[in-house]
């Protein structure tokens, strides 16, 4: 096998990622999938793409959402249940959901932060008021 491709999920870190990638090719070995002669390493590591997960402290109207913020935004509900932002600039996509709850994913940590930061003034208009 010359080429692998994983998938880490719920590292903070690329020193967790690291981690998780030694843990991966431990069981790959004890698999016997590889013997124990062939020498393994990672080479040309590289993080592809980055997801992250957080929620607003407040609800969101989609539909609101989605007409302010179009052709970026697209709303189907009969096909997904959120709104997709696309930022094509920094190649990230925002996944809205009425709870609050945000999904964005981009090519590094730089792009997401940069996604949330530009998409959170846009929900903060189109937050649902309280119930009392």
């Amino acid at each position: 096998m010359s080429s692998v491709s994983r998938a880490t999920r719920l590292a903070e870190s690329l020193d967790e990622t690291s981690q998780a990638q030694d843990h991966s090719l431990d069981l790959v070995l004890r698999k016997n999938y590889l013997h124990w002669s062939h020498q393994v390493r990672f080479s040309d590591y590289k993080v592809v793409n980055v997801l992250a997960v957080c929620s607003m402290p407040f609800s969101i109207r989609l539909i609101d959402f989605t007409k302010k913020n179009r052709p970026i935004a697209s709303y189907e509900p009969e096909l997904h249940p959120a709104v997709t932002y696309r930022i094509k600039q920094i190649k990230a996509t925002v996944q809205v959901f009425s709870t609050g709850s945000i999904t964005v994913t981009g090519p590094n940590v730089q792009n997401v932060a940069t996604a949330v930061e530009q998409v959170y003034p846009l929900l903060f208009e189109c937050r649902k008021p309280l119930r009392k």
